[in-house]
């Protein structure tokens, strides 16, 4: 299977997104399809033996849309693609204006200032309506597309209320010609409506196309963090080149002020550098020869030459913007129910409009009467607020979390953040550091002192990667021990480690373990406890069954936890800590955070099954951790939140990313979601009700009160709703 992207222009509303969705589902070989109507692109996965790229473009453009084929090392230039098409609206509305001023003053001015008759006055209306209709062809064309390929949209509605107009005018210029030259002649072409309608729809179009420009420059700030180019050191001489033609392995030269193109690795001398835009941070970072540099960083002050790891579309940049824009093209559940109204929602007005000229003709109205309300009706509807109500929303959210370090994947997350009623945190690297260090060396074997006893169980630790045995190891190194190999190392998860140095069985691990190898503790077992109040990690050694000694190991907690958890329950939400840890040191640690309870000695196999024991009691269920036995655990949730700093397994198998590692983003992350979802509710409630009150009104019902809506009116108010949804989106970017 293959996914390619496609940029698509001429999609006005959420009907035009459905037909391309639907069209593009309909191809043999396609697996899935999903469109992006705030960005203009269609996603799609399929199989390339049976489709090609051109086969879709092709069955989109037959749909009356320009489309091409994203390259896939060229980042989307939204922003350029956006200004492109808002500048066509911006041209058609000038143009168009034009003509429509004309046309209402040659429709409203007195015989008494415009001496013609009315017969010359309707074929001048026509003559001016003609470039109005030409000018503003594509939604005739698109409208006539889809209503004869039985998915009518918003196109559909304006086609149709501008053709009844043209052709009820061109009946009375036919019926003035031809007409009982006896009879008074009509005055009321409602050519003016025709042009009028078009010209307000674009204006309308226009200020959308505007406003949600606001909502995607996020993704266009982002790409733009990156510079273009990068420079090289060639015979001794320093050369520009493009950011693109670097390779993996290349060696960039980094000086004061510049960005850095790729990810990297510090290759030589030492800068501070600011990754405000890849972590949130502002605070500049040290970086110095063995560092890790990513791109969009920048250089406040030193130089440094850095070596290339990934480059291009695999920087850490560009994963974090393809995650923004491919949460976009998710829905929240909240929307479904939006899209399924708006997939049947114009057929209902196209009905809607049959009858309300039918019962007011049978109820002896004058035909043109009947025929405007018909039109009103048409015109006053608005698919594309309810089609909007998620994305445009959905974009700002995943944009602002982008921008504080919150990576969101999709959209149900973000509903799912909303209704959060438990949050279940992971001790090491989440609330505490990840970067445990020794504290106390006990020997309890007077055959070794404090170094050898250290050596001892550095070398047994040295291939764990337990961030625990991280510590042990350090410390050896700080003191210059020599190590010895360790044979046979089995580990043994959620207890500990075995192995063989020089002929001799040694194990290492927590109190457990040693029970269960008939290790005597006897008065260490109470040295270990009281470790243990103190928040410290007690790890027991034996030889040949024989108590060596204990390390103590402590993670401090981070700076920021504290308050984190205080704001979660200050949100009314449930904490809780989950740890291999023994209880009395999860305990110690439990209290200082405050956590409501305090889940202690889970193996890692048991963190999976705890979560889904608690989801079962109906709550919804946020999980935070880092390491790669937590990734069971942030897959089971509602929510699974890595921290950056954690494991790839782990990021992969969560929803959200911080990539900061800071517990106060988990608190901002929830804080977006709740304003997302708000913002979804209000942009769904205000289409609903805007249509449930405005159809009836432009169909008459409240006539007889003297409340009418005229075709132009009607266009305006459809135009507004879309508008304001819009606009109520965009407050999302200063919420807090």
């Amino acid at each position: 299977m293959k996914q390619q992207k496609f940029t698509i222009t001429g999609m006005s509303c959420a009907g035009c997104a459905a037909n391309v969705e639907k069209t593009v589902l309909a191809l043999d070989g396609i697996k899935s399809a999903a469109v992006n109507l705030m960005l203009g692109k269609l996603s799609a996965e399929y199989d390339s033996q049976k489709l090609s790229a051109e086969k879709i473009a092709e069955s989109v453009q037959k749909l009356g849309f320009g489309v091409t084929v994203d390259e896939e090392e060229k980042q989307a230039t939204i922003r350029e693609e956006q200004s492109e098409e808002t500048g066509i609206l911006l041209k058609r509305l000038k143009q168009s204006a034009v003509f429509s001023i004309l046309l209402m003053l040659v429709s409203m001015l007195p015989e008494s200032i415009l001496p013609i008759s009315t017969i010359a006055n309707g074929f001048i209306q026509l003559l001016l309506l003609i470039p109005i209709l030409f000018i503003n062809r594509a939604y005739l064309t698109k409208g006539f597309k889809s209503l004869i390929k039985g998915s009518p949209d918003m196109n559909s509605l304006i086609m149709l209320g501008s053709a009844a107009s043209l052709f009820y005018g061109l009946s009375v210029l036919l019926k003035n010609i031809f007409g009982d030259p006896a009879l008074p002649k009509q005055t009321a072409y409602f050519f003016d409506s025709a042009g009028m309608i078009l010209v307000i729809v674009t204006l309308g179009k226009y200020i959308e196309g505007r406003s949600k420009a606001s909502a995607t420059s996020a993704i266009e700030k982002l790409i733009k963090l990156a510079p273009d180019t990068a420079i090289i050191e060639i015979d001794g001489e320093e050369k520009e080149i493009a950011a693109s033609a670097l390779k993996p392995g290349d060696i960039i030269i980094v000086k004061a002020g510049s960005a850095v193109p790729i990810d990297g690795i510090v290759y030589e001398g030492n800068a501070s550098m600011d990754q405000s835009a890849i972590t949130g941070e502002s605070i500049p970072v040290f970086k110095q020869k063995g560092d890790q540099i990513f791109s969009a960083t920048t250089n406040v002050n030193g130089y440094i030459k850095v070596q290339a790891v990934n480059v291009g579309k695999d920087t850490a940049l560009a994963k974090i913007i393809d995650l923004v824009e491919n949460a976009s093209y998710t829905k929240a559940p909240i929307g479904r129910l939006a899209d399924k109204i708006s997939g049947i929602f114009v057929p209902i007005v196209l009905l809607l409009a049959l009858i309300t000229f039918t019962t007011w003709l049978l109820k002896s109205v004058p035909f043109d009467i009947a025929l405007m309300r018909a039109v009103a009706v048409l015109l006053v509807s608005c698919p594309c607020a309810m089609g909007l109500a998620t994305p445009v929303a959905t974009m700002y959210g995943t944009s602002k979390a982008a921008f504080s370090g919150i990576l969101i994947k999709s959209a149900q997350d973000l509903e799912s953040l909303a209704h959060a009623e438990t949050v279940i945190l992971d001790k090491t690297g989440t609330i505490t550091e990840g970067k445990p260090a020794v504290t106390d060396i006990i020997v309890a074997d007077n055959t070794y002192n404090q170094d050898s006893f250290l050596a001892l169980a550095a070398s047994l630790e040295k291939l764990s990667g337990h961030p625990l045995a991280s510590a042990v190891l350090n410390e050896a190194e700080k003191r210059s021990l020599k190590l010895e190999e360790a044979e046979d190392l089995k580990l043994w998860a959620g207890q500990g480690i075995s192995g063989k140095i020089i002929g001799s069985e040694i194990i290492a691990g927590n109190k457990s373990y040693m029970d269960n190898s008939s290790v005597e503790l006897g008065e260490y077992a109470q040295t270990a406890e009281k470790l243990a109040k103190e928040g410290k990690t007690p790890l027991f050694f034996a030889k040949e069954n024989k108590l060596c000694g204990i390390i103590a190991v402590a993670d401090p907690i981070k700076e920021n936890s504290i308050k984190a958890v205080e704001m979660m329950k200050e949100m009314g939400l449930e904490t809780i800590m989950l740890t291999g840890d023994s209880k009395i040191t999860a305990e110690a640690i439990g209290k200082q955070v405050k956590t409501d309870k305090i889940i202690a000695e889970i193996l890692p196999e048991g963190k999976e099954a705890e979560v889904r024991k608690h989801m079962k009691s109906g709550k919804t269920t946020v999980v935070i951790g880092d390491g790669i036995n937590d990734a069971p655990a942030l897959t089971a949730a509602d929510v699974g939140i890595a921290v950056g700093a954690g494991s790839d397994i782990a990021i992969d198998s969560a929803d959200i990313v911080l990539v900061k590692s800071d517990l106060g983003d988990a608190v901002t992350a929830i804080k977006i979601g709740k304003a997302v979802i708000k913002t979804i509710k209000q942009n769904l409630a205000w289409a609903f009700s805007y249509n449930f009150i405005m159809l009836p009104v432009a169909a008459g019902v409240f006539s007889s009160f003297g409340i009418e809506l005229n075709p132009m009116l009607a266009s305006a108010l459809m135009a507004m709703s879309s508008i304001t949804v819009v606009f109520n989106s965009a407050r999302l970017k200063n919420s807090h």
